[in-house]
């Protein structure tokens, strides 16, 4: 529900690796999401017979996802997690939103960081994801 206009609430919003076996392993609890992209750069190519500046546009990298997850070492995503950071496994993730037409956004990518424990006082205990992404994110209905 869109508490105004061009404001989403992400309340329900769930991420999926792909097992292997045909199906997904869902995150239990994935919170603050972050993806960061990064631009694309200039690439200067002005040379001596050059009568203005000339540029190319260098491959942009899709950068990477972070989550927040709630810390639970009995949890089948967090051992899938630790499993592909330990082999070094690139997968398919699907993280899905409650609103909107195009609602789960398919990529790539391997397991960059999936440890440390943040432990605040009257809160549950957390730990961090980050996911090195390989592919463009794809943006669809289901």
């Amino acid at each position: 529900m869109s508490i105004q206009a061009n404001t989403r609430i992400f309340k329900g919003a769930t991420l999926k690796v792909d097992d292997l076996a045909l199906s997904y392993i869902t995150c239990s609890v994935a919170k603050n999401a972050n993806f960061q992209g990064t631009v694309s750069k200039k690439i200067d190519e002005t040379n001596a017979a050059s009568s203005i500046h000339e540029y190319v546009i260098d491959i942009p990298d899709p950068g990477t996802a972070d989550f927040e997850i709630t810390f639970d070492p009995d949890d089948a995503f967090q051992q899938e997690m630790a499993t592909m950071q330990d082999n070094g496994e690139t997968r398919t993730f699907k993280y899905s939103i409650t609103e909107g037409t195009k609602k789960v956004c398919t990529f790539s990518a391997w397991v960059m960081k999936c440890d440390g424990i943040d432990a605040p006082s009257r809160d549950s205990i957390k730990t961090s994801l980050t996911l090195k992404v390989v592919s463009a994110k794809v943006w669809a209905a289901t």
